[in-house]
């Protein structure tokens, strides 16, 4: 099942972490980090790697 589009969007600022970008978004959309990551099915212990550079096959 695919998730419904969030019903607001940020733009990602310059030299913004991933982190950073979805935290704003969860917040325009009045929930928190873990709410918005379980929306896009992100397992919340992998949020803090989302600002490292990992390729796909080590996460």
């Amino acid at each position: 099942m695919k998730p419904h589009p969030l019903p607001k969007t940020v733009a990602p600022l310059p030299d913004e972490l991933l982190s950073g970008w979805l935290s704003r978004l969860a917040a325009a959309n009045y929930c928190d980090d873990a709410e918005l990551l379980a929306h896009i099915k992100i397992d919340t212990a992998h949020g803090t790697a989302l600002d490292l550079n990992i390729d796909a096959v080590a996460a």
